[in-house]
Parts: C-alpha cells; structure tokens; sequence
C-alpha cells in the first residue's frame, strides 16, 4: 500500500512539474475593470456529447454539480455548434468569432492563429474585462506547419516538419492575444 502511494505521489509530482508553463500578467486595477458587467465564463471542451453532463439530465450516472450550478444560476447556450471537426480549427472560431477557413485555419494547425486576428479576449478587454484562460490552446505554431514555415523561418524546414524555437512559439501564446493570465500545459 505505501509503495503505491509512492509511485501515485510520484506521478502526481511529476505531472505539476510538466504542466508548466504558467504566465501570470500584472492585473488592471480594480478602477479599471468593468464595474456592473456580469462575469463571462465559456467552457470548450473537445468530444462532449449532450449527455456528457448532468444539467441535461440524460444519465444518472454523470455528476458534475459544478458545471450544473453554473448552469442553473447563468445563462447557458445549446445551439452553438462547430464548424470544424478537430480542435484547433474550432478553437480557432471561437477565439476570433469568425468561420476559421476565411482566415486560412481549416485543419490541424498548418500555421497559428494570425496574431492580426481580433480575438474575443482582445474584445472583452476593450470593453473593460479582466481575462483569462485555462487549458488546451493548440493555437500557436507547432511541427506541422511546414505552409507556414516556408514563409517564416524556411531554413527550419526538414523534409514535412519545422523545427520551432521556443521563442517564436511564445509569441502566439494566449498571453499575447488578448489573455491577462493563463495557464496551458507544457505539451498542449
């Protein structure tokens, strides 16, 4: 039992250490946040069914208590679908409120998020919000953008890869567009 616990500790350890990459912004002062609006909080998960939470009441068996009392108490949106079928793409309309393919976003990033594209944390700023993200963000450059790395850093290019340097996939992070702290994994 206590070799277990060990090797579970051990893991644990090990997870926080490589879920990283935290970047906390100096936040506005409260003069300057949006007095009266209320909070907005959008869940976007990859693969949720409908029934993959409690508040529709479709397994019993499901429980998330937390996410239902969200539900109950604010506003919740069931209509809004995707137009993409893999994340990034999605990831990327709903950032930028726009259909991803007008801007060259249609598969699984053949190049990052533009940074000249608005984003919806750019917005809520400009209207006075305080913004955050936490989880998968998939939006910055990554080995498969070879269309991109062409344009950017072709000496980068071996064979169907890019290798991207640290520093040039900081720049896309959420940090930049819009977002005044989040935190992603390492290996998102």
């Amino acid at each position: 039992m206590k070799m277990r616990f060990l090797v579970l500790y051990g893991w644990l350890v090990a997870l926080m250490f490589f879920c990283g990459n935290v970047h906390a912004a100096e936040s506005r002062s409260k003069a300057e946040t949006a007095e009266g609006q209320p909070n907005i909080i959008v869940i976007f998960t990859d693969d949720q069914g409908h029934a993959d939470i409690g508040i529709h009441g479709q397994v019993a068996d499901i429980k998330t208590p937390h996410i239902d009392a969200l539900a109950k108490d604010g506003v919740t949106c069931t209509s809004g679908y995707i137009t993409a079928p893999q994340c990034a793409p999605s990831r990327a309309g709903l950032m930028t409120g726009k259909y991803q393919q007008r801007f060259g976003f249609d598969t699984i990033p053949d190049a990052p998020l533009r940074l000249e594209e608005t984003t919806i944390a750019e917005r809520l700023k400009e209207a006075g919000y305080t913004t955050g993200m936490v989880g998968k963000w998939h939006l910055e450059p990554n080995l498969t953008c070879v269309k991109w790395g062409r344009e950017v850093c072709p000496d980068l290019i071996t064979g169907n890869t890019v290798t991207v340097s640290d520093e040039e996939v900081v720049k896309y992070f959420p940090g930049v567009q819009g977002f005044d702290e989040y935190f992603t994994g390492m290996f998102n």
